[in-house]
């Protein structure tokens, strides 16, 4: 069993759903803290002029300092978003693209996790994607699972599934962030760790922003040059 897990993004790059394609199932984290200034709530675009917009989901005070399943959303900015999109990507998206993009917009759920995950879905439907795309919140319901912070959790939820390759992206994977920062639970349970480097994204503007982009612009996907490498645990 491959399992990669992340965030529930808004209107991710293209190494996220390169991320998911890669694995069996893909776990959407969605009890943590959504914040104010990550790709939970935000994600970048090109205007006409190829500068960057950022498309931010306003969130109430309250609600970010919730978890994302419990995080409400005013649906107030989905029209200017949606306008700031067709309006940049007018010249070049087709009838079917824009469907898709009215679509994820015209969703009624105040949820972020349910909105975010929607887009997700809709995308992966979109990109032939097959992968099992499964919420925790849902999952933790489903198989009795007390949460009590994500280092456990993740473990737990390997443990389960029986994992033998876990992916996930280089940056967290090299800030140690929990549970990277426990090598040796991957080495003593025989589960290979992957970690995924998106340099040619990162380093070519057209890559570097919303899946939006590459899409409506009829861009080649760079699933070549996106690798996955083995972390000595």
């Amino acid at each position: 069993m491959i399992i990669a897990c992340n965030q529930p993004n808004y209107i991710p790059w293209y190494p996220y759903f390169h991320l998911i394609k890669s694995v069996d199932k893909f776990f959407l984290l969605d009890v943590v803290k959504a914040g104010k200034k990550n790709f939970i709530v935000r994600n970048k675009i090109l205007d006409n002029n190829n500068k960057e917009i950022w498309l931010t989901i306003p969130l109430k005070k309250e609600e970010k300092y919730k978890n994302i399943c419990h995080t409400y959303i005013d649906e107030s900015f989905k029209k200017k978003h949606l306008k700031h999109i067709l309006h940049n990507y007018n010249k070049s998206l087709d009838v079917d693209l824009k469907n898709i993009i009215e679509n994820i917009y015209y969703y009624d759920s105040l949820n972020l996790h349910k909105f975010n995950t929607h887009i997700i879905k809709t995308i992966c439907d979109f990109l032939k994607i097959k992968t099992k795309i499964i919420l925790i919140s849902e999952y933790l319901n489903t198989n009795q699972i007390v949460f009590k912070d994500v280092r456990t959790l993740l473990k737990q939820i390997l443990l389960k599934e029986k994992c033998e390759v876990y992916l996930n992206f280089k940056n967290g994977i090299e800030k140690k962030i929990p549970p990277y920062d426990d090598l040796s639970f991957f080495r003593n349970n025989k589960i290979k760790l992957l970690k995924q480097n998106p340099n040619y994204c990162i380093e070519n503007e057209e890559y570097r922003h919303s899946i939006l982009n590459i899409l409506s612009k009829k861009l080649s996907l760079p699933d070549k040059m996106i690798t996955y490498e083995r972390v000595e645990t």
